[in-house]
């Protein structure tokens, strides 16, 4: 009894990094978002993912592309991606914050409409991601998951830093598109490398729990 109670209390947190972290690793994944993930000679065209998306969504070959919009899709999916993140790698102790991660993400994919246009197809991408992040966000937040929270936690940042590659890549390449001398931003680089890093934590929390829990039966 003795080794199996000396081993589970830590167990618990093994999978999920402290508040204070994560509220560091939200921030900067915020701040990696914003800051320019393509730079060009004109400063009005330095553009963060954000307003990246919404640039590309007003090109006629994205919006024709197959999928459609799919430039626009990898470049918000990151956001998505970190409200699954919060909401799978806080603690359920700290349920407040993974409301305020996934509502503050949610409430930032809405289309400026708020609700969608039949017409507008840039506008209902919006509102399905938005809604996408809400719906898998309350999943995380309601407790849902286990002890496979921090491997979802992982994945979703896997899945992060994947779509801010394809993004960053498709993006400059729109904008070299128009003859612009451009060169890739280092917001896109470097959400990417701090999704991988997030991945890898988590991961190897996951895994680590997964082992104190078969050590102790």
């Amino acid at each position: 009894m003795s080794h199996s109670s000396n081993l589970r209390p830590n167990n618990r947190r093994l999978d999920h990094p402290t508040t204070g972290t994560l509220v560091l690793i939200m921030a900067l994944a915020l701040v990696f978002y914003s800051l320019p993930w393509v730079v060009t000679a004109s400063a009005s065209l330095n553009l963060g993912a954000y307003d990246l998306a919404e640039w590309a969504s007003l090109h006629p070959a994205v919006r024709a592309s197959t999928p459609p919009l799919l430039v626009t899709f990898v470049l918000r999916l990151p956001l998505v991606c970190i409200a699954v993140i919060g909401a799978f790698g806080t603690p359920i102790t700290r349920r407040w914050l993974a409301l305020l991660i996934v509502g503050g993400i949610s409430v930032a994919l809405l289309p400026p409409e708020l609700l969608p246009t039949t017409g507008n197809p840039n506008s209902q991408q919006q509102f399905a991601l938005a809604l996408t992040a809400l719906v898998v966000g309350a999943v995380g937040v309601s407790g849902i998951g286990g002890r496979g929270r921090g491997g979802l936690a992982a994945l979703g940042a896997l899945i992060g830093a994947a779509a801010s590659l394809i993004g960053l890549a498709l993006g400059t390449d729109l904008m070299r598109g128009f003859d612009l001398p451009t060169a890739v931003g280092g917001g896109g680089v470097a959400l990417a490398g701090l999704f991988g890093l997030i991945g890898v934590r988590f991961a190897r929390g996951a895994l680590r729990r997964s082992s104190v829990v078969d050590q102790t039966g």
